[in-house]
């Protein structure tokens, strides 16, 4: 019986050849699907690097157009000052070289906001008048070196306007 068992299991040759083409079949099935997915994957890629091309050109633009905003505004900034300097006549200029030691000498975060009032109380004297409008450059240059320590002297020029207000400019060296 184990004889006839044997005998009925015998291999095919046909049914050898049908295996190893459905094998060989699968095999390429499986390879074509990794072939896809690796394609899937390289596409997904190089939409996810296109995306942040995309994303990075944007900030530029948009950094660029804050940027021309920017200058734009501080050119008016300065023509809209430029035309306030032209409208109000000056009547009398000086030049004054103010000791700023009081200003100086004082202690903690003080000697910055020292200075300006300072100025102020020394352009009233000079100028005979209560309104005084310090200029945006003397006020960088007074706070060039924080709030704690100010410059020891300074030269200004105090002009005096129409409308009996003082303007006080930084003297030109």
């Amino acid at each position: 019986m184990r004889w006839a068992q044997v005998s009925e299991r015998s291999i095919d040759p046909d049914d050898v050849e049908d295996k190893k083409r459905k094998h060989q079949h699968e095999e390429e099935e499986e390879e074509e699907e990794e072939e896809e997915k690796i394609e899937e994957k390289a596409k997904h890629k190089e939409t996810k690097e296109e995306e942040k091309e995309k994303k990075k050109e944007k900030e530029i633009e948009k950094k660029e157009k804050e940027e021309k905003e920017k200058e734009k505004k501080k050119e008016e900034k300065e023509k809209e000052e430029e035309e306030e300097e032209e409208e109000s006549k000056v009547i009398e200029e000086k030049t004054v070289t103010i000791n700023l030691r009081h200003a100086y000498l004082t202690y903690g975060r003080k000697a910055a906001p020292k200075a300006v009032r300072l100025i102020k109380k020394i352009t009233q004297r000079i100028a005979d008048t209560e309104e005084v409008k310090i200029h945006n450059d003397l006020n960088a240059k007074l706070w060039s070196r924080g709030k704690t320590k100010t410059l020891r002297k300074i030269s200004i020029k105090v002009q005096k306007l129409e409308d009996g207000t003082a303007r006080v400019l930084p003297a030109e060296a």
